[in-house]
């Protein structure tokens, strides 16, 4: 999990460095105060993209650094293979030069953003106010329940025999195609192969029979004033046109395929093979075709069962978030997982719609239709909650969540995540002093002017101070015994245990 984060100009932050506690870690400041360059930050450091523009102003770099301990195993593993020491700490640092280029360095050694987001990626779960969008998808949705239902082996397995049938379907349907030429193509290479072969030839003839030629003319020359006995035989006299017109056959053959006699005798040799392809494809298509069969048989079997227990896994996965729903302060909320089946896909045959009605009377809609802000940010924090049991992410950062709602529903939030925060460690970026009571570690951002400049500073909250910071939350005004006195109750209730 987080344990440290250093920033060093960052934007409007000159320094900071921020310690962590692994529970319920809650920032709060005014509007403008620089609590997204905090979000920013902790993004540079998973891999994500950087600007130039992100560099303090007069600055040549801004570098961000951040420790983490409690390594998980994968965590673990990735940083082996790619070649990094693998200790009890995980250092990762992140510089960003004024002209736009990064450089990363994790426990010392140098590596590229591209690596570092692998290696990252699982350590921290970021949901921001705009990231509601993550429930309104139908993909997600279905990857919703193959997470809780725990199918990612199975889908995985799935998965290499949709490919296997996808590019047997492929292989078939190229066969098929190159059939309904196969005709006109096997005469063209049988009158190929014809006319190579009816000369008889062999690599290197060309050559030999040039030869032949030059000394059968010269000693045609030589006896030709000699006596009648002299003479040569008749085989002699025949050998020579038929020489002649080998070699007459050859020139042919370069004329026509534009290559050397040793090259075109290749070229026979693979238009053979393809002849006897041809020859063979309507077997291979045959046999193609029935392993494509029982193959698709496996494949649907597959799907079938995946969508059986998806179906079981939403109804357990519904009851979950709408208890969870209820204790947020939506006790007429119901829902529901649409599961349809349809068409065949590498993620199986199944399409979902995650639809939910949150007032008594009204019918279920799609999720998208039917909930606010605020109540999305509420079912996002059911879900979390929820899918934490089967999820081993170490820190999950929650960037103003409590959009949209006040109140008791504000109290219920807070100590959702504060609960949520005995399972993983919790960042929250917050306005609401019903949240930012109950943490364990109370972090305020603020900013002021020093001549020409801003300068943003982040610093930990003892009690007082975090009794004056949740009184100007809840008044503006942290200094009046009454506002104090309201502090004190919120802050209270984290001790005592009553959420209400």
């Amino acid at each position: 999990m987080l344990k440290e984060l250093y920033i060093e100009n960052l934007a409007v932050i000159e320094k900071a460095d921020i310690v962590f506690t692994d529970k319920f870690n809650v920032f709060s400041g005014e509007t403008g105060a620089g609590k997204s360059i905090l979000i920013g930050a902790i993004n540079a450091v998973l891999g994500g993209r950087v600007y130039k523009d992100i560099v303090r102003t007069g600055t040549a770099k801004a570098s961000v650094s951040a420790v983490f301990d409690y390594i998980p195993e994968r965590t673990a593993r990735k940083l082996e293979e790619n070649g990094f020491a693998c200790e009890d700490e995980l250092l990762v640092r992140r510089d960003i030069s004024a002209d736009g280029k990064s450089t990363v360095h994790i426990n010392g050694a140098p590596a590229t953003a591209a690596v570092l987001k692998e290696i990252m990626s699982g350590l921290i779960d970021i949901h921001g106010q705009h990231d509601n969008r993550i429930l309104t998808d139908n993909a997600n949705q279905r990857e919703l329940i193959d997470g809780y239902a725990e199918l990612k082996e199975r889908l995985a397995a799935y998965g290499e025999l949709f490919r296997t049938f996808s590019k047997l379907t492929r292989d078939i349907k190229r066969l098929e195609a190159l059939d309904s030429e196969k005709s006109e193509r096997i005469e063209r290479l049988k009158a190929d192969i014809d006319s190579v072969e009816k000369l008889r030839l062999k690599k290197g003839d060309e050559t030999e029979i040039s030869e032949r030629l030059s000394a059968l003319g010269i000693e045609l020359d030589d006896i030709a004033g000699e006596i009648s006995s002299a003479l040569p035989d008749d085989e002699e006299e025949n050998e020579l046109p038929a020489l002649e017109e080998k070699m007459s056959g050859i020139l042919l053959l370069k004329r026509k395929y534009s290559a050397e006699l040793d090259d075109i005798i290749d070229m026979c040799s693979q238009w053979k093979t393809e002849l006897s392809e041809l020859s063979e494809t309507d077997d291979t298509i045959t046999k193609l075709s029935e392993e494509r069969h029982k193959l698709g048989d496996e494949l649907k079997k597959a799907a079938l069962e995946i969508s059986d227990i998806r179906q079981s896994a939403s109804e357990r996965l519904t009851e979950q978030i709408t208890e969870e729903l209820k204790f947020l302060g939506m006790p007429d909320v119901r829902l529901r997982f649409d599961i349809t089946r349809g068409k065949i896909t590498v993620n199986g045959m199944d399409e979902v719609q995650l639809m939910i009605s949150v007032n008594k009377g009204e019918e279920l809609k799609p999720i998208a239709k039917a909930a606010s802000g605020g109540e999305l940010s509420r079912i996002m924090l059911a879900v979390k909650s929820v899918s934490a049991e089967n999820d081993d992410t170490p820190t999950m950062i929650f960037d103003e969540i409590d959009t949209g709602i006040s109140g008791i529903a504000a109290q219920k939030v807070g100590r959702k995540l504060s609960e949520l925060s005995r399972k993983r460690q919790v960042l929250c970026v917050t306005h609401l002093a019903q949240i930012a009571a109950l943490s364990d570690n109370h972090l305020l951002i603020s900013k002021e002017s020093r001549g020409e400049r801003t300068y943003t500073s982040v610093k930990a909250l003892d009690y007082d101070e975090k009794l004056k910071e949740i009184a100007r939350i809840i008044s503006g005004d942290s200094g009046s015994e009454a506002s104090i006195r309201n502090a004190e109750e919120l802050v209270s209730k984290r001790y005592s245990g009553d959420g209400e």
